[in-house]
């Protein structure tokens, strides 16, 4: 409870232009020159506990905290299904990544169903 966690559940890639995904919830930048792209993304979880839910976007890992792209808080109830849709701008060098956090306002397990996370330039 009231600790952000990384996001899980994003295994499968589709049409990857200028980025790869080579690890769980991690979007990363190829290309070779630094740009500002709008990331946006969908999630849907359920947790095992009531309580508020937020999620962000985060860039190379960095754990949420005073300003960030997120979303939140979604009173949640117990093992349903709740939809997210985090977004933001972010400055990406190579190698630079992307990722999805989510934060409970009590204990609990969060399930991911659903996720899809893009970024344009």
């Amino acid at each position: 409870a009231n600790t952000w966690t990384k996001l899980t559940n994003m295994t499968q890639s589709n049409t990857l232009s200028g980025f790869t995904r080579p690890a769980d919830n991690q979007l990363t930048y190829t290309g070779a020159t630094t740009q500002v792209f709008a990331v946006s993304s969908c999630c849907s979880i359920s947790s095992s506990n009531t309580g508020n839910l937020y999620m962000a976007l985060t860039k190379n890992g960095a754990t949420p905290s005073g300003v960030y792209a997120g979303q939140g808080p979604i009173a949640s109830a117990i093992n349903v299904v709740e939809n997210f849709a985090p977004d933001g701008q972010f400055s990406l060098a190579t190698n630079d990544y992307v990722s999805i956090f989510v934060y409970s306002s009590l204990a609990a397990t969060i399930t991911s169903t659903y996720i899809t996370v893009s970024a344009k330039s």
